[in-house]
This record gives structure tokens, C-alpha cells and sequence, in this order.
């Protein structure tokens, strides 16, 4: 994207961008309280006790989509309304979910699950960008021209981007092991009263897999 074509926000005198400024907070006050308002109908959700002990929970909370194992299902949508809405990427291989449990003694509930932008306020990088003119620079945004790139075209896994002189070194960079994403057994149920409990899998911050919360009410 080169800069003369990118639609910057207009310059203003310091006076007209405080007026701006404070008549977007009063919007942005009323989103904080409708979080609020949705944060407690999240907590009033009916749970589901935890019967089994898991060597399948990718399956059962449908971040692991493979329809030889189990129907697939992401984000509430089986396969077929998946394909209808053109989101045949999500109909098999692994994708990201959060789900979280409540132990009570040693018995486990599963409260809440989410699916893909369900867990956008999880991720850092999402809620800096959000806060820029520019945003994610993705083509779904508004304001029109300021993007030249589809949804996620910017994310690689970690061996998907190309080796180079400026390559890097780090854990995200190729020829690294990918093999600790956070994947949440269920049947751990001698874990701390809060935190998650994991078996690794994959990097979470490159490829999809579940992140889950253990909650005691104690606590």
C-alpha cells in the first residue's frame, strides 16, 4: 500500500479534534457498559457438567475440525451453513476457540465457548490496532481506503514465512518448533483454581487451537 493512496483522516485544529474526541466518548462510555451489561448475561449462562475423562476435547469444543472423527461445527455453524456462507476454511484442520470451565471440588463444568472474532479482546494486538487510524489494515473496515489486504491476509504460520537475509530469529521465525500451543484437558482436575491446564500442540499465536480458563468460585 503506498502512501498517496491511502485516505488519512482530515487535519483539524486541536479545538475541532477535542470536540470530536469527547462526542466519541460518550460513544465509546455506552459500549463500556453495554460490555458490562453482556459480561453479566455471560455469567448467568447455565453449565454442563464434564462427564468424561478427554483425550478428544479439540473435537468436542470444534477447534479440531475433521468430519472422519466427528460432524464438523465451528462457531455454532455445522458444515453445510459454513459452506453457505463461504467459510470453507473452517471446515476442516484446526481452528481457534476459547472455552471456559468452572471446577467445583473435583467436578468440572464447561460454562462458555468462543469462536473466531468471539476471542478479538483476547488478543493484544488486535485491540492496539483497533485504537489506530489505519486499524488492521484489512479490506472489511471502515473507513474505505486505508486496506488493500482481505481478512487475516497478513497472518503466517510459523513456517510459512520466507527465509531471507532480514529473517528472524525468533520462535515465530522457520526452522523453530511450533509445538506449544495451550490445547486445555478438561480432566485435569487437580489444576490451580485459576489458570489454565494444557498439553501442547501447536503454537496458539500462529495456528488455532482452544485457550481455556479454569474459574473457582472460592476464588
Amino acid at each position: 500500500m503506498t502512501t498517496s493512496k491511502v485516505a488519512y483522516p482530515r487535519v483539524v485544529s486541536g479545538a475541532e479534534w477535542l470536540a470530536a474526541r469527547k462526542a466519541f466518548l460518550i460513544k465509546e462510555k455506552a459500549l463500556t457498559r453495554l460490555r458490562d451489561q453482556l459480561n453479566a448475561e455471560r455469567r448467568r449462562l447455565p453449565m454442563v457438567k464434564i462427564e468424561k475423562d478427554y483425550s478428544d476435547f479439540n473435537y468436542d469444543f470444534h477447534v479440531t475440525l475433521d468430519a472422519a472423527v466427528v460432524p464438523v461445527e465451528y462457531n455454532y455453524r455445522d458444515k453445510a451453513e459454513l459452506v453457505q456462507k463461504g467459510e470453507t476454511s473452517v471446515t476442516q484442520g484446526e481452528s481457534h476457540g476459547l472455552s471456559v470451565f468452572l471446577r467445583e471440588g473435583d467436578s468440572m463444568f464447561h460454562t462458555y465457548s468462543t469462536y473466531a472474532r468471539g476471542a478479538d479482546l483476547l488478543a493484544g494486538t488486535y485491540n492496539y490496532l483497533d485504537l489506530t487510524p489505519l486499524g488492521r489494515q484489512e479490506d472489511w473496515e471502515e473507513p474505505p481506503g486505508r486496506s488493500n489486504s482481505a481478512f487475516l491476509a497478513w497472518l503466517r504460520h510459523h513456517d510459512r514465512y520466507e527465509a531471507g537475509p532480514n529473517a528472524s530469529t525468533s520462535c515465530c521465525s522457520p526452522g523453530h518448533d511450533h509445538s506449544s500451543a495451550i490445547i486445555v484437558a478438561a480432566k485435569a482436575l487437580q489444576a490451580p483454581r485459576w489458570g489454565a491446564v494444557g498439553e501442547g500442540s501447536r503454537n496458539a499465536s500462529c495456528k488455532g487451537g482452544p485457550i481455556s480458563m479454569l474459574a473457582h468460585p472460592d476464588d
